[in-house]
This record gives structure tokens, sequence and C-alpha cells, in this order.
């Protein structure tokens, strides 16, 4: 809030309300005058403490406390009276004329002070006036001169502007004049071993404008980090510094100032001034306003804005806060949209009635500028980063959607509880076991298990799982109506975080045509192969034998080679053939012997 323009809307502003403070406190005067007159009509009782409720919260907002602090103690003695059932008591209008003459004095007593304001503004030179933000200018306190010394070439290193400090009177002197991105700050000073928290927490006392913290310690002890995040640091590090991890702070901290797209904040209160200088403040840390005076027109612009906060006074005319809020969250598209009531309200009942309305948080009048803009951004970053959390959660959720959607056309899906139960079985487990979902839920797998597989395999299956570790194989499973069908698992542990499994996803493809496919491939090679090796063999043989033409020495030789590899080959094919034959579906291969003379005669009777 050290802006110069904004500085001068603020003083412009203070000066046009305390222009309007005579005629509004003489309004309220007239209407006490009206009350007494009318012996005490409830109706304008309830009017006189509408006026004084306003007063009190805007007087100090615009820098007038003592106007403030007056127009709260009538507002509770007005409140008193409209709950009392008696009529009201001497003493009770003694106090509220002593108030009201109080009232008459502060005012010309702000009045004064604030003449003697402008005539030092007006004395004022131009360097005078506080600068714009710096959004790398870092204020370091600290009496370790060296410390200090070392630390500020880091940090310049990385493009930082380092200003030392060595006393609280020092830093308040340069906070007037410049506002530093972030200060760093000793917890140990001369002062004592809790100065720096001490000097902190003096700065939000002087309202001046709130900077992010770093506290640097010596200390490694649990009450001086308490102390320090009850001074409001965002950070705490320990000498000597991890200088990498410090940089990375400054840089996250000097980041989340940067532009962004501006909050939208709609603000609903029937106080125009109020509701003026909430506005400039709002925009001056770059925000979007939009101030709706009368409660009724809220929900029209709400449609239309769409904020991502409101601001909302609850002692309203013809409709106040707590009602405007409930109509609001009848409509589900703002549920979520954080609600932050402005009040002079001090009762517990009755904020916590305005909380169960779904208000988020309550901001006290009168409420500070800074503190104003810090409460709003807060408020906002929260709500954006839960909208995204949102947003990733629902697009995560179609994602999933989806996901399952492919999978259940793909794969025979289901799932158990950690004892086996079936919990969910997807159509396709349905259509290939005949079993209905009904029938299915509640069972243990075994219900499609066959006698194929031997105990053993499924022990394995299962100690596999229950430790936690993914299974993978081939099994043969039983329909309901006694047929068999093969499919390729993977079975995937949903384990907590102990790594102990709650649940058993099986995914499941069906493979029964390839295995059958598998197995008739197996048969045809097996016919395809024996008989020409097999011719092979009896022709081999049968020129061996010839004695009607004998062979010589070196064709013996070389039949004997050609015989020997062929008897080799037919051993090697029946292994192989063997075992594909056993892996497809257990079929058993029957070796017969081809006899020579049938092979022979087989020869003899082919025509020529």
């Amino acid at each position: 809030m050290s802006n110069p323009s904004f500085q001068a809307q603020l003083a412009a502003m203070r000066q046009n309300y305390l222009n309007l403070l005579p005629e509004k406190i003489s309004l309220i005067n007239q209407i006490w005058l009206g009350c007494l007159a009318s012996g005490l009509d409830k109706t304008q009782l309830a009017q006189m403490r509408t006026s004084v409720h306003n007063l009190a919260g805007s007087g100090a907002t615009f820098g007038f406390s003592a106007i403030s602090d007056v127009a709260e103690n009538l507002e509770i003695l007005f409140k008193v009276m409209l709950a009392q059932p008696t009529s009201i008591s001497g003493v009770q209008q003694d106090q509220i004329q002593s108030n009201l003459i109080a009232l008459d004095i502060a005012l010309k007593q702000v009045a004064a002070s604030h003449l003697n304001a402008l005539a030092q503004v007006a004395q004022m030179k131009p360097d005078d006036l506080p600068l714009a933000d710096s959004g790398k200018l870092v204020f370091l306190v600290d009496d370790d001169v060296e410390f200090a010394g070392q630390l500020s070439v880091h940090l310049a290193r990385q493009g930082y502007t380092v200003c030392i400090y060595v006393s609280a009177h020092e830093l308040k002197q340069a906070l007037v004049t410049q506002r530093p991105a972030v200060i760093i700050m000793d917890m140990m000073l001369p002062q004592g071993e809790f100065a720096g928290a001490e000097i902190i927490r003096s700065l939000e006392n002087e309202h001046l404008s709130p900077v992010p913290v770093i506290f640097v310690s010596v200390r490694k002890d649990f009450e001086s980090r308490l102390q320090a995040v009850c001074a409001g640091a965002t950070h705490y590090f320990v000498k000597p510094l991890a200088m990498e991890k410090l940089i990375q702070v400054l840089d996250e901290i000097v980041a989340e100032g940067k532009p962004i797209d501006a909050f939208r904040i709609l603000v609903v209160d029937d106080d125009e001034a109020l509701t003026n200088i909430y506005r400039l403040s709002l925009e001056g840390a770059g925000m979007q306003v939009v101030v709706v005076n009368d409660p009724m027109q809220a929900l029209s612009q709400i449609k239309a804005f769409e904020p991502e906060l409101i601001l909302m006074d609850i002692n309203m005319p013809a409709c106040d806060g707590m009602e405007l809020a409930s109509i609001i969250r009848q409509f589900e598209e703002y549920n979520a949209t954080p609600i932050i009531f402005l009040t002079t309200e001090w009762r517990t009942e009755k904020k916590l009635a305005a909380m169960s309305l779904g208000s988020d948080d309550f901001l006290t009048k009168p409420i500070m500028p800074w503190y104003l803009v810090a409460s709003v951004k807060s408020r906002v970053k929260r709500a954006r980063i839960l909208k995204n959390v949102s947003i990733e959660t629902q697009k995560s959720l179609r994602d999933l959607g989806n996901l399952k959607v492919g999978l259940n056309h793909h794969a025979i899906v289901s799932m158990t509880d950690v004892s086996g139960k079936i919990i969910y079985a997807n159509e396709k487990f349905c259509n290939i076991s005949g079993y209905s979902e009904a029938e299915l839920l509640g069972q243990n797998h075994r219900i499609v298990k066959s006698s194929f597989h031997s105990k053993e395999f499924f022990d394995d299956l299962w100690q596999t799982i229950s430790s936690g570790k993914v299974w993978q194989g081939e099994i043969k499973n039983r329909k309901k109506n006694g047929g068999s069908y093969w499919v390729a698992m993977t079975i995937v542990p949903f384990l907590d975080n102990l790594g102990v499994p709650q649940h058993y996803l099986s995914l499941r493809t069906d493979i029964t045509y390839f295995k059958e496919s598998h197995a008739d491939f197996i048969a045809n090679q097996s016919h395809t192969l024996r008989t020409p090796l097999n011719a092979i063999l009896g022709f081999g043989q049968l020129l061996e034998s010839d004695a009607a033409h004998p062979l010589s020495v070196m064709q013996k030789e070389n039949m004997a080679q050609i015989l020997k590899a062929a008897w080799h080959l037919s051993e090697k094919l029946n292994e192989t053939l063997n075992k594909a034959q056993t892996d497809s579906a257990n079929i058993e291969i029957v070796i017969k012997n081809n006899w020579l003379v049938g092979v022979v005669q087989e020869q003899h009777h082919e025509p020529e």
C-alpha cells in the first residue's frame, strides 16, 4: 500500500469522508431526538443502531478511530436496548446522551488532527514520498557484520539487492519509504535472544505493511522456531545457512509477487464510503473489484461477474449477509466460492450461525487496507489451488472412467477382497464363464477352477500376490456348463501404506482360440514333418540292405551318414513336438514305428 497514487487517492477519500462526518453525526442526533419524542419506539431504535453500526465500521477504516470507538459503544448500548423486553431506563438514556456528546467532541478532534496531517504532507519533498515496491529487494537485519556481508554477496550474485540494518529503528525507517520483497531477520540480537521476533511483531502493531519474513539463527530449539512462527515467519533457517535452499525460497517468494491473473472480488455492503475504500485497496493490489451496495442486486452480479471471493457485510437492510449467503449457497456452482463476512459483530453465537451458512472467514471492522488485501489474497490463492485440484481430480476421474471402459471392452476383469472373495466382475467375465454377476459376487475364484493345474501351481500364485508381488501366467478355467477356456492372466495386489494387500485386481485375456489353434498346428506339423522323414529313413535303409545292388565302400559311408543324421533329426523332432504338445494342452504324443515292409509296399503301388 506504499504506492503514491494509492496514498493520494486514500487521502482524497479520507477528506471526503471527513467532510460528510458532520452530516452523519447530525443525522444520528436527529434520530435520537425522534426516538425520545416517540417514546423510544423499537423501530427507531433499530434505525439508530444501524446508523452507529455503519459509523463504527467506517470511522476507523478511514483512520478516525476516536469516532469509531464512540460509535461502537453506542451500538452496544442499542443492541442491549433492543434485546430487553422492558422499557429503556433513565440510566441508559443518560449513557446514550453522554456518548452522543463524546461523538461531537471526537469529530472536532479528528478534524483538527487531519488538518495538521495535510499540512505535513504539503511540506514533504517528492523524494520523501513512498517508493514503489522492489521485486528483488531484501532487507537483512543482523548484528553480525561479517555474516551479513557474506550473505549479501551470495544474494547479489542471484540478482538480489540487499540492504543491511542492525537495529529495529533503522528497519522501521526504511519500511516507511520502501517495501522489500522479503525481510531476513536474525532471531538473536543484542536486545535479547528473541529480539528478532519482537521486532517483527512490533511492525504489525504499528500497522506497517506486512512483508514475508525469513528468520535465521544459530539456535535449533523448538522455542526459537515457535517464536518465529508466532511472529508470522514463512521460513526458519539455522546457521550456517543452506544457501541453495535459501535462494530457492527467495525465488519462490518473489515469484508469488509477480503479476498473475487478476483476482475477481465482489464487495457487498450498503455503506458506499466503506466499499469505495475496499475497492481502492483491492484494485491497488491488482484485483478486479465489483461493488454492490444493494444486497438485492448481489445475485445478478454474482452470475455476471463470477467472483472468486465475496466480501459481504453481515448487517444490511432488506437482506442481511447471512440471509444472502444462504441464498448464494442454494446454487451448486457457487458452493465453493469463499465468502468473508465484514462485521463489527462480537457475539460468538452470531459468528457460529454465519459459519453454518457457509462463510469462510470473518474480518472485524475496522479493517486496515493492508490487512484486507493480505486476507483476500490468501483466501483466493487457496481457492484457486482447491479449484485446480478439483479440475485435475475431475480430469483424472474422467480418464479413469475412459480407461475402465476400454479395459472392460478388451479384458476379463475382476477384483477380490483380501480374502479372495469377488467384489467386482465385468460383463466379459460373465459372458465367458457363463455365470451371472450375482452368481460371481461374493464367491471365490474357485468357482471357475478346473482340475487341470496342480495344487502347487495355485500355492505359488497365492504366495506371490499375498506378498505384494504381481503374478502373471496362463490358466485353464471351467465354465458353468462344464466347458473350459484358457486365459492369460495378470493379478495386481492393491497395497496400503504399509505395503499390505487390501484388494486384488485380475486382468485376463481369452487365449482359448490360440491354444486350440496351437494344438491343431502341432498335430498337423507332426504328420507333415514325419512323413518325408520316414521316407528318407525307409529308402536309406532299403538302399543300404539291397543285396542285388551292393553299395561301394564310399557309398556305404555316405549312406551311414545320411541315416545317422535322419535318426538324429527324428529324435529331436519327437522331443520338440512332445514338449509343444504338453505345453499346448497336455496332449500326449504316441510314437509309432513305421515298418520298412509297409513303406516298400506303399512305394511299389504308387502309379508311374
